[in-house]
This record gives structure tokens, sequence and C-alpha cells, in this order.
């Protein structure tokens, strides 16, 4: 009987100990409870100390949830609820509770700040140790170019998850922010209809941070004076939503598709109001990761669903049903052909063609040989004429249907003896720029144009883009209303 019941104290320790919550994501869960959450981890903790199997890694993660404890217990509210990362925004006159700008209150502040900032650095690598990169800084999550003739007159903005919009009038020369009057905002994603800087027309802006979630959607924004100012759309969230917003689709000037935590939604009128025309069965779908090719549209959710539209967003089908399997994918189209490319988490790749007698997914070669997409944090996919670029933590790219990869943004770069070209690590957007196998990403050091003379090229032509884009990948942000 004592082996009996020994067993069966360690089969239940084992239930308790894998159902243990996730106290470190809880802050940014709506309804997730800091009295109630120190409680059960701390039983959770003394019932394993308990058993004779209370491991030094078990004491680390011990003093790891109480420093997390002791950080909380003056900063939740006598309830044991969370502030909302937001707040610091709205107590400081920048945003209204329903989480639209305070327009009034933002330009009077933008026009009475006289200060300016200086970026003390690091500006160059402190010790080379033989490693001759640019010291790239800042992760942004997506890029836009408005062509010119000449060509030195482009105009670029990039996006941060932390750090707002920035434009260059210059071709990427020198930058200048253009939401600093939300100070730290996220955003993640920007987009147009047009890409003539001659007309350029109403830009709209998807603000959080969808990779990472380190900060919370306020909804979209838009800009009809080429991305110097910026309002709120109809789509805004309150404080307690701690809602998400997606990639865009930008279909014309009035016409706009995002997704967000539970439904895609779609804007005829400008943003003024917006339908939801999916309803996911899950409220943390996280629906996003959009693209388009002609009325064609495709995107996935974080439950491993995949949604289409053939009719520019207004109807939608499940491809591949929700829940399945608990994996993000990440999505593109080849422009020349139609057909679309999903990756799941896995690395392994699928085709699916709408013009097809009967569209399906069909598995594509062999999964991406070391593909790390750290969870869904960095999924990043470009396809053109059969060359296929995965992104993840590196570049890698396959020139035979995903027969065989190999990497050519190497963020462990040393010299031209290593694999590739170097790229900074954790790629979070590709998309394409010139003729050619040419195209731009960015990643957790920046903006980056690559070349590849050829298909088969496994060294190509890197240069970054966003030198001056003086942003850091903050991991908290404190705000003063001075």
């Amino acid at each position: 009987m004592k082996k009996i019941y020994f067993l069966i104290l360690c089969f239940s320790w084992s239930i308790v100990y894998a159902q243990t919550i996730d106290y470190k994501k809880a802050p940014k869960k709506e309804g997730s409870n800091y009295f109630e959450i120190v409680e059960e981890v701390r039983q959770q903790i003394a019932l394993k100390k308990q058993s004779s199997n209370f491991t030094k890694a078990d004491i680390k993660a011990e003093k790891q949830f109480e420093r997390w404890a002791y950080y909380w217990k003056d900063r939740v509210d006598a309830q044991g609820n969370f502030p909302n990362e937001l707040l610091g925004y709205y107590n400081a006159g920048l945003i209204n509770a329903d989480g639209s700008i305070n327009s009034q209150n933002t330009a009077a502040r933008s026009g009475q700040s006289q200060q300016q900032w200086m970026n003390v650095g690091p500006q160059t690598v402190p010790d080379a140790n033989g490693y001759p990169n640019f010291p790239q800084m800042g992760r942004l999550t997506n890029f836009m170019r408005f062509t010119k003739v000449p060509s030195d007159e482009n105009v670029l903005f990039v996006s941060a998850p932390n750090g707002g919009i920035w434009k260059s009038t210059d071709n990427g020369n020198t930058w200048a922010p253009k939401l600093d009057f939300i100070a730290g905002i996220g955003v993640t994603d920007m987009r147009s209809a047009s890409s003539d800087a001659n007309n350029p027309g109403t830009i709209y802006v998807s603000t959080g941070d969808y990779d990472a979630d380190h900060i919370k959607s306020i909804g979209v924004l838009k800009s009809t004076d080429f991305g110097e100012t910026f309002q709120s759309t109809g789509l805004t969230f309150s404080l307690a939503d701690r809602e998400s917003t997606s990639n865009l689709i930008v279909i014309d000037d009035n016409t706009v598709v995002v997704g967000t935590n539970q439904y895609i939604k779609k804007t005829t009128d400008g943003g003024a109001t917006w339908t939801n025309v999916y309803t996911h069965p899950y409220n943390d779908a996280q629906i996003g990761k959009f693209h388009k090719n002609g009325t064609n549209i495709m995107c996935a959710d974080s439950w491993g669903g995949l949604m289409f539209s053939s009719d520019n967003g207004t109807t939608w089908s499940a491809i591949k049903p929700e829940g399945v399997s608990y994996e993000r994918h990440s999505v593109t189209a080849d422009a020349a052909t139609g057909i679309f490319y999903v990756q799941a988490k896995s690395g392994q790749i699928s085709t699916y063609n709408p013009n097809a007698t009967t569209p399906s997914l069909n598995t594509l070669g062999n999964a991406t040989t070391n593909y790390n997409p750290q969870g869904a944090y960095n999924m990043a996919l470009v396809v053109k004429d059969g060359l296929i670029i995965s992104g993840g933590v590196d570049g890698i790219n396959s020139d035979n249907n995903g027969g065989v990869w190999y990497v050519t943004l190497n963020n462990a770069w040393e010299d031209n003896t290593s694999n590739g070209s170097y790229g900074h690590a954790d790629i979070h957007e590709m998309g394409y720029l010139d003729s050619g196998y040419s195209f731009w990403a960015v990643n957790d050091g920046g903006l980056i144009y690559m070349d590849y003379p050829t298909k088969s090229e496994e060294k190509p032509t890197v240069e970054y883009k966003s030198d001056g884009v003086l942003i850091t990948q903050l991991y908290s942000v404190a705000i003063s209303p001075q």
C-alpha cells in the first residue's frame, strides 16, 4: 500500500506542477488577478518542496517568481487587478479613455515642447572582436517606400513596436520621428494603397506590438498629409480591452482590412465605421499576418487556423480549421502566379492555389533546415519566381521548392568564410523591392535591402538603411506629463 500511495502522490504532483500558470504573461491577460496567482503558485511551490525532487532549477524558479511578485505587489490595485500598459498615456492626457488620440492635447504638447534628445550610444561597436558589422539597433516591424525621380528623393517610412513611426525624405540618408507626441507608442504596421511619392494617398497605422505583445493596441490611426500628423479612426480600444491589431490590407483610401483578437474587421468609409466580417471561435486568436494578391486575401491566427477571402475581405472561409494545432503561420503570395505560400512554426511550407479546380493546402518540399521563429516572435516569408526566403532568427533560402535550404542572412556571420551574408537576428517582415531578386526586410536591428544576383546566390548584397532611426528595443516605458 505504501508503494501505491507513493505512486499516487508523485502522479498527483506531476499534474499540479504541469498546470502551473504562466505568471509572466498574466499582467497582459484580461481577468488575471495578482492575489490569486501568488497564492496558487506559492501553493504549488510548497507542494513540490514536500517531495524530495526540489532541484536547483526549482530554487532558481522560486526566486524568479518571488521577484516578480515583489515587483507587482505595489503596482496592482486593491483588488489585485493589473494596470494596463497604456495607462501612462491616459494619465498624461495623450489618449482618451476609449483609446482615441486626444488630438487637442497632443498638438498643444508638441507645439510647446522645446526639448531635444541626443543619442548617446552605443554608436560604435565597443569591442569588435573580429566582428566587422555595423552596430545595428532597434527592432522594426514594417517598411514603406514611396518612389520619386530622382531616386535619392524616395520617401521611406519604418515602424517600431515601441518607437512609433520614422520618415525619411532622402531615400534613408536621414530620418525623423513622426509619432513622438505619443512617446514610446507601439506600431505593428503601416500601409497605403499607393507607392507614388507625388500621390501617396491615405496612410493607415495598426498600433501595438503584434509579434511580441510588449504593448497593446489603441486601434487604427490614419494620416492624410503623408505621415506628418496622425488621427484616430473609428476603431479604437479602451484601456480595459487589452486588444491587438494585426498588419493591414489597404485596398484603397477608404477600404481597409485588419485583424484583432477575435475579429476580422473591414471599413469602406475611411475608418469612420468598421464591420466585423469574420468572428473567430476563440477570443484570443490574434488574427493576423494578412497577405493579398488581386482580390484574394489569406491570413492566419495563433490557434493554427488559416482563413481565405476571394472578395477583398468581405466574406471569409476557413482553409484550415482553428484549433487543429496551436501553431501560428506566416503567409505570403507569389505576385506572378497568385499562389499563396504558408509556413508553420515547424518550418514546413505548404502552397494554396486559389485558382485550382479544388483549392487545397499542399505540402511543399522539406521543412526549413534550422528554422527558428522563437515561437511566433519572428515569422516572415517572401517568394519570387521559385525563390523562397524564410525569415526567422536567420534568413534561410530555397531555390528548388523547399528541397534544399541554406542560410543567406546569417546573424552569426563573421567573415566571408561564414554561410551567407550578415543579417541582424530576428526577421519580422519582408517584401519586394526592385526588379530581379531584390527585397527588403525589417529585423531586430532595423531595415535592410538585400539583392540576390541569381536565385541560387548564397551571399546576397546587404545594405543597412535605418542608420539614424534612433529607437531601441524597449522592454518598459515610463512617461511623465512634464
